[in-house]
């Protein structure tokens, strides 16, 4: 089924190995010529030898239902039973979905005080912060930098009714911004809460871009403000996986060391016995590398393939599975087994990498 998707749904991809089920994003464009994307997945999908997708269900994210509930009864569930093929009931899907998107009313404009008010609180604020503003004016993002010069942006989404309303908040923070909003203060109250808020995070963010500066972080692949996650290598193929407290950066974390057991187990041993001797008025690399006995490894001073912990079969690091994703960097299949044969220790993904190896061997 998966060879006949048409190239108009390159964003619609199987979910698993056996194309019984696929999910992705569907394509809509308004009166406007502005492009919706909609979360949509088909699952329990007969094989392409079926007459129809009788037996198949269909789920998509909230904005996308709340736009096809103007439909009468399920209708996309019976269209879906009817259709001989996924891409036949995709096409009438974003040929009705799209029709419904444009026939919705346009949003009522705000009141003129709106508008002013936004222009007084923005001349309050400073125009050097204003960093974007959308084209209807209800959405802004504010910059600012905190006390190590790192710039932060605090987004804003104005209801109709701003200022007697409250925005709507959106950060790049380990914690949500609990803005507390006064109509009277605007927006440079909420930007000066945006900027108090960030000194609760200043110690975890300068121990994390000292361990980005001197470690290879291997996940997360991009990094941002509100991550406290880093997977960094440890030479061997073996690598540290470090949880760590977003209010007390110094502290030990929870850590899961990944690898080949003979090469983890000595590495294990010596943090543990270390522990008492941890100082929290050092950096988490510092204590890291005084536990390990060792330095850190960087991608500048060490060779790829001695800290390379991918599957030795597939090249991947996490193997995913017929089940959803998690957000849990660790929810998918690890690479495994180390082989003993040889040097350097190898792994790869014992439930599937080395089946289907086995499999094309016969």
């Amino acid at each position: 089924m998966f060879a006949d998707m048409p190239v108009e749904f390159p964003l619609i991809l199987p979910a698993c190995e056996n194309f019984s089920a696929y999910h992705g994003y569907l394509k809509l464009t308004d009166t406007e010529g502005q492009s919706h994307e909609y979360w949509v997945r088909i699952d329990s999908l007969p094989d392409s030898a079926s007459l129809s997708l009788r037996g198949a269900r269909f789920s998509c994210d909230d904005e996308l239902r709340k736009l096809l509930a103007n439909l009468h009864g399920d209708v996309v569930q019976a269209r879906l039973a009817d259709s001989p093929t996924l891409e036949n009931f995709l096409q009438e899907l974003q040929e009705v979905a799209g029709r419904l998107l444009r026939a919705q009313p346009p949003p009522a404009l705000p009141p003129p005080a709106f508008y002013s008010t936004l222009v007084t609180q923005l001349d309050a604020v400073g125009w050097e912060s204003l960093e974007s503003l959308s084209k209807d004016l209800s959405t802004l993002r504010l910059r600012c930098k905190d006390a190590a010069n790192r710039v932060h942006l605090l987004e804003l989404h104005l209801p109709p009714t701003y200022p007697l309303a409250p925005p709507t908040a959106v950060a790049d923070l380990p914690e949500a911004l609990p803005l507390r909003w006064q109509p009277e203060a605007g927006l440079k109250g909420a930007l000066d809460q945006f900027r108090a808020f960030l000194e609760g995070f200043q110690d975890l963010w300068n121990c994390l871009d000292d361990l980005d500066a001197n470690a290879w972080v291997l996940e997360p692949a991009t990094r941002s403000r509100s991550s406290t996650f880093r997977r960094v290598a440890l030479g061997g193929h073996a690598s540290l996986a470090l949880y760590i407290a977003a209010r007390a950066p110094r502290h030990p974390p929870e850590c899961r060391y990944l690898g080949a057991e003979s090469v983890v187990q000595p590495l294990r041993s010596r943090m543990l016995k270390h522990l008492p001797q941890w100082r929290n008025d050092w950096l988490l690399r510092q204590n890291l590398e005084g536990g390990l006995g060792m330095q850190l490894p960087t991608a500048q001073t060490s060779h790829h393939e001695d800290l390379n912990a991918d599957c030795a079969i597939c090249y991947s690091y996490l193997l995913r599975t017929c089940c959803p994703a998690s957000q849990s960097p660790f929810q998918a299949s690890e690479p495994g087994p180390e082989c003993p044969h040889g040097e350097p220790i190898r792994l790869w993904h014992p439930s599937g990498c080395v089946s289907r190896a086995a499999e094309a061997q016969i």
